[in-house]
């Protein structure tokens, strides 16, 4: 046996005890994280389903439940909801998806997919100087 080959481990039964405990632990966060992103995929989905069919309630309660299982998709689901909102009329609502979304992935600004509905919430609210000020805000960022 090499002196390199004395730190390869050959088999799982080598692992102490310990070790074997710790990496179930990680195999099971990961297998949890993963169904989570499954059923997350599911409820987007199926939001995308109901708003195609401008069946604007049922598609935020289904990326209500995407958001709250949450995955690496997050800010995506913000901002679809915020979408849905600002079809319903809750132009408060879709701003605060808008903002959560660019808080979680600032490049979101320079996307039209997320912030056209965004500035047109504003102006219809009357704000123009939010419109003015994010979008200087952002030019600073890029």
């Amino acid at each position: 046996m090499g002196n390199k080959d004395k730190y390869i481990i050959k088999a799982t039964n080598d692992l102490p005890q310990k070790v074997k405990h710790q990496l179930s632990i990680v195999d099971k966060i990961l297998s949890e994280r993963e169904n989570k992103n499954r059923e997350a995929i599911y409820y987007s989905s199926q939001a995308w389903t109901y708003y195609l069919s401008n069946k604007y309630q049922e598609a935020i309660a289904d990326w209500t439940k995407a958001i709250e299982l949450g995955n690496n998709q997050l800010d995506t689901y913000y901002i679809d909801r915020g979408r849905c909102k600002y079809m319903m009329g809750d132009l408060e609502g879709s701003i605060l998806d808008c903002d959560k979304a660019m808080e979680l992935n600032p490049s979101r600004r320079n996307r039209n997919r997320s912030c056209e509905w965004y500035d047109r919430a504003h102006i219809i609210l009357h704000r123009y100087d939010e419109v003015k000020i994010k979008i200087e805000n952002w030019k600073l960022i890029y």
